[in-house]
């Protein structure tokens, strides 16, 4: 089991410094693996430990994360734009075309924090080595999986219940550490554990139906900064939000149920 888990962690270590010269160069696409690649290392070395060497790693991904944030948000936000999404089209070519202006600074390559990529590279092969010698602890994991589904699940209630966008992005980070430990356990009893494959795709579907609401309140934010024209379209924005939110909740609570 430890070598698919150190398996697993190089695997990470190399999918960022991929992701990393991608998004530096302007490659579609890699400002996003480059942030799922952090966030499933971070998950990975949260679940299974790592010592020093794991806490280095996660410290430099959240760096790396974090530095590709505004660019990620931009790219959803052209993306509405480009696709006439969500009411765009009623918007003028040429106010489009403005608005998408607007978001270049955030396109093209990403400058990374210094250093991080390498950091996370070294501080990986320490927790690797630490582990191949010592071992993981299986039971420890499978006990701190439990854990993260308790606190998402009930993160996912109040968010649900709360409907702000904070609360529901905090229920859809919860969702994702669950679902990345229960792939994380199935990969490790080499992808014969049926019930984590089962779940985590089913925490899946509930963390992509936050994430659609969570970008509508990406571009409500945006277009409430766009003038008289943007702030037009945030009340439907907002209603679509809302009914998305609606039909959430009746699916929260028809699975209570059961």
């Amino acid at each position: 089991m430890k070598r698919l888990v150190t398996a697993r962690l190089r695997s990470l270590a190399a999918a960022v410094a991929a992701h990393g010269a991608g998004a530096a160069d302007g490659s579609p696409g890699s400002v996003h693996d480059l942030r799922v690649a952090c966030r499933r290392l971070d998950a990975m070395l949260r679940l299974w430990g790592g010592g020093a060497g794991g806490r280095g790693a996660r410290r430099a991904a959240r760096e790396l994360r974090r530095a590709a944030g505004p660019a990620r948000e931009a790219e959803v936000l052209r993306g509405f734009l480009t696709r006439r999404a969500a009411g765009m089209a009623r918007v003028p070519a040429a106010t489009r075309r403005t608005w998408l202006q607007s978001l270049t600074a955030s396109a093209g390559p990403l400058v990374l924090p210094a250093g991080a990529v390498d950091q996370v590279a070294r501080s990986v092969e320490t927790a690797a080595t630490r582990m191949a010698s010592r071992g993981v602890r299986v039971a420890r994991a499978r006990r701190r999986a439990r854990r993260w589904r308790r606190d998402a699940l009930a993160e996912l209630s109040r968010g649900l219940e709360d409907g702000a966008a904070a609360a529901l992005h905090r229920a859809r980070l919860a969702l994702k550490y669950w679902r990345y430990a229960e792939e994380s356990l199935s990969r490790a009893k080499h992808g014969k554990d049926d019930r984590s494959r089962l779940r985590a795709g089913r925490i899946r579907a509930w963390q992509h139906a936050l994430g659609a609401l969570n970008d509508l309140s990406s571009l409500a934010g945006f277009l409430a900064k766009r003038g008289a024209a943007g702030r037009a379209l945030v009340p439907a924005i907002e209603k679509r939000r809302l009914a998305g939110l609606e039909r959430l909740r009746r699916r929260h609570a028809a699975l209570a149920k059961h």
